[in-house]
């Protein structure tokens, strides 16, 4: 039986959380004009399989991380102090308010005169730190955000979690005490793969497929980094150490495997064996390849790919043809 592969690449979109400021009647007299920042959740989400991945729904449902570093006016000359860390070294959980379409932190904060850094990560449950500083230069306002997930010696392993791990970057310039919003634009940081198998005749009596050979588990600190500069035309540069981590991850083998399947998704002629698989963005070669092992009643189906590049918010589908 020969094999073809045919893959499609589609483009998984990236949705974004907007930081709003306004009153609430049902907050304390806070310092200065009383402005306390709130969040809404204001975006349109791609349509995505609820197994593995998430939507609005699930970010107003159960909330989000939120760290903020406030940055002193260069300007400003004034005698007061403000802790940089707006919502504390570990965050604070943002959840909504009421029946409104508002979302407010936990430990509440008010807007003070200066300029702010934003990071979020979605689900609430992901550990991290933030590190920002600031400058005011004459090509702009230069913003260097960095987000760190410290995984430890226990690590992370996607294969078990699958969590549709998101993060987020966002500034506000408040110098002249008059910010209203801050967006957020939440990104993947990992790809998602798809599988199938058609066939013309004969319809293959699967009983288990493994998919095994990519890395399953990373180990230490995930550091995420935004250098954004605010002028007549933003400039914004991003990246991360994946690549890093992936040279000491733990890679997945028949014996271990990525992922095993043995119920399988059926139309006329199409079997869906893998579907919304979350993976490390990497680069597939021969000795870090997509290893997929089809078992049969009457015989094993065997295939590999080993090569192209996963990038984090995309969707990657593989199609499989048995040739008969």
């Amino acid at each position: 039986m020969t094999m073809k592969i045919i893959k499609y690449i589609s483009t998984l979109l990236v949705s974004g959380i907007t930081i709003v400021s306004c009153e609430r009647a049902d907050r304390p007299v806070v310092p200065e004009d009383g402005r306390l920042i709130v969040f809404t959740a204001d975006s349109q989400w791609p349509e995505m399989t609820k197994a593995t991945l998430f939507d609005r729904d699930d970010i107003v449902e159960n909330g989000f991380k939120v760290w903020g570093t406030w940055h002193r006016d260069p300007e400003d000359h004034s005698d007061y102090v403000h802790n940089d860390e707006v919502f504390g070294a570990d965050g604070t959980l943002v959840l909504p308010v009421g029946d409104s379409e508002s979302m407010a932190p936990e430990n509440e904060a008010a807007w003070h005169r200066g300029y702010y850094s934003f990071a979020a990560v979605f689900p609430a449950d992901f550990t991290a730190t933030q590190l920002s500083s600031f400058s005011a230069t004459s090509e702009g306002d230069k913003y260097v955000n960095l987000l760190t997930f410290d995984f430890g010696d226990e690590g992370f392993n996607l294969a078990d979690k699958q969590t549709d791990l998101m993060y987020a970057f966002g500034y506000a310039d408040n110098s002249n005490d008059n910010a209203t919003s801050v967006s957020l634009n939440f990104e993947h940081s990992f790809a998602k793969v798809n599988i199938s198998l058609t066939y013309t005749y004969v319809r293959p009596e699967i009983t288990e497929v493994i998919i095994y050979g990519i890395h399953s588990t990373i180990y230490g600190e995930l550091r995420c980094r935004q250098d954004f500069t605010d002028k007549e035309t933003d400039t914004m540069t991003q990246g991360d150490n994946m690549n890093e981590l992936l040279l000491a991850a733990d890679v997945s083998s028949q014996q271990e495997p990525y992922a095993r399947y043995s119920d399988f998704n059926e139309t006329e002629g199409t079997i869906t064996i893998a579907q919304d698989l979350l993976v490390f963005p990497e680069s597939l070669s021969r000795q870090n390849a997509l290893r997929i092992q089809i078992r049969c009643e009457d015989r094993d189906i065997y295939t590999e790919v080993n090569s192209g590049t996963w990038e984090p918010g995309e969707t990657y589908t593989y199609v499989l043809n048995t040739g008969n």
